[in-house]
C-alpha cells in the first residue's frame, strides 16, 4: 500500500500557496493516495521542467533553491511516484535529429528558438493526473519557469496491432 500525503497547503517559493483552476477536492498539496500491489492502474506522468536562461545573478538564485530541489525530490521518492529525474545539459550542447526525404538532417541546439528552454524532468508514476499537478506545483522551477505535465503511453495503451519493444 502507498500512502501518499502532505500536511497543508503546497508553498511556492516565490508565489506563496499554490491554487488552481478545476480542483475538485479540498486542499492544494498532495493528498493521500492509496493502493494496493503493483498493479493499481497507476500511469506515468512527464513533468518538463521550463525556464527562460538567466543571468549570473539569476543562475546564483536557482542555484541557492537546490535544498527545496533535494526535499521534494526525496519526499516523491518517499512516497514511491518518482520514476527517475534529471537535470539538463545546456541547449548549447544539444543537437537536433530530423529526417527528411530519407536524409538525416543534424542541427546544432534545439529546434525551436523559444525564451524558455527545457531543463529537465521529473517522471512520476501517480494514480492520477490530480497527484501528478500537485508534484509539478511543487517544484521550485513552478515560480520561476514553467512545469508542463504531459501522460506517458504505455504500450499497453497503444493501438492493437502495433508492433512493441516493450515498456522501458
Amino acid at each position: 500500500m502507498l500512502r501518499l500525503s502532505v500536511e497543508g497547503p503546497v508553498e511556492s517559493p516565490v508565489a506563496g500557496p499554490v491554487a488552481g483552476p478545476g480542483r475538485s477536492r479540498a486542499g492544494y498539496g498532495l493528498d493521500t493516495v492509496e493502493r494496493e500491489g503493483s498493479e493499481g492502474g497507476m500511469t506515468q506522468y512527464l513533468l518538463l521542467l521550463y525556464a527562460a536562461d538567466g543571468d549570473e545573478a539569476e543562475s546564483a538564485r536557482r542555484w541557492a533553491d537546490l535544498p527545496q530541489w533535494h526535499r521534494v525530490t526525496e519526499e516523491l521518492r518517499e512516497a514511491g511516484v518518482l520514476v527517475s529525474n534529471n537535470a539538463l545539459r545546456p541547449v548549447d550542447v544539444a543537437t537536433t535529429v530530423r529526417v527528411r526525404h530519407g536524409e538525416r538532417e543534424l542541427v546544432d541546439g534545439p529546434f525551436a528558438v523559444t525564451k524558455e528552454i527545457l531543463a529537465g524532468y521529473y517522471l512520476l508514476d501517480c494514480p492520477n493526473l490530480d497527484v501528478a499537478l500537485d508534484a509539478a506545483a511543487r517544484l521550485p522551477m513552478a515560480a520561476y519557469g514553467s512545469v508542463e505535465v504531459r501522460p506517458v503511453h504505455a504500450t499497453a495503451d497503444l493501438p492493437a496491432g502495433i508492433p512493441s519493444t516493450g515498456d522501458a
